[in-house]
């Protein structure tokens, strides 16, 4: 079995900072919250994987009861 890695659950999100070119605080922004999204998107398929895994675990270790 593959260790879990449980480090994904409580990480904080990160605050992205951008080069120091001059935008708009509106363009700032959306690029924040776009770079948030990705964060959380990647985040969420991690979790799915190791949803997955611990899925497939368990269903071995019921196999493994009987």
């Amino acid at each position: 079995m593959q260790p879990y890695d449980f480090s994904l659950l409580p990480a904080p999100l990160m605050v992205i900072r951008y080069a120091q070119t001059p935008m708009t605080n509106q363009q700032s922004e959306s690029m924040k919250l776009e770079a948030e999204v990705k964060l959380l998107a990647d985040r969420a398929e991690e979790l799915i994987k190791t949803l997955k895994r611990l899925q497939a675990d368990n269903h071995q270790l019921r196999l493994q009861q009987d």
